[in-house]
């Protein structure tokens, strides 16, 4: 999700009918792994929001697929790209980093230490695996996770199940600096 906020008040800026879905395939790890991509304006800045979901370490060649298919419908546009990477930072985050062009030209917003943004599959341990990555062009001012991870079951085995949660992930807000012209020097 994005929001876009001017002057303290939400201002959605996205052009209707203008997105473009990518993945969702065996190719990217099945239907379920996909990213979708919108044109946003804030104010007089024009770029893309990417939000996607990616296949797991075990899978990390769909995953770099998945990448440079959205690198291909980026280009070298400015982009927020955001999602549920299934992967801790490290060798294996690292390692999507530099194998990949498009990602090699963005830079991964740092979130606090310890925080954890999801659990794993087994929803028996917090781990970090959602991230944010922008265009030099769009520097990140402020990055935090707005919740901790939990179950969305709710922890217990019931019949009929009962939900307490939409996702096992937490919402992680990234502040802009959209004023910014240009990229900054190296």
């Amino acid at each position: 999700a994005l929001l876009v906020r001017r002057a303290g008040r939400a201002a959605p800026e996205v052009e209707p009918g203008r997105h473009v879905c990518v993945g969702g395939s065996a190719e990217t790890g099945g239907p379920s792994k996909c990213a979708t991509i919108v044109p946003v304006r804030a104010g007089l800045r024009s770029f893309l929001a990417v939000s996607g979901h990616f296949i797991w370490d075990g899978e990390a060649a769909k995953r770099l697929r998945h990448v440079e298919m959205i690198g291909e419908v980026v280009g070298d546009k400015s982009v927020v790209f955001a999602g549920d990477f299934n992967a801790e930072p490290g060798p294996s985050l690292e390692k999507l980093e530099q194998s990949s062009k498009f990602m090699g030209r963005l830079q991964r917003v740092v979130l606090p230490e310890n925080t954890m943004t999801g659990l794993t599959g087994d929803f028996s341990q917090q781990v970090c695996i959602d991230h944010v990555y922008t265009s030099p062009d769009l520097p990140p001012l402020r990055a935090a996770a707005l919740a901790k991870p939990a179950n969305p079951w709710g922890g217990r085995v019931t019949r009929p199940a009962k939900v307490s949660g939409a996702s096992d992930h937490v919402p992680v807000v990234v502040e802009l600096d959209l004023d910014q012209k240009e990229a900054p020097a190296p």
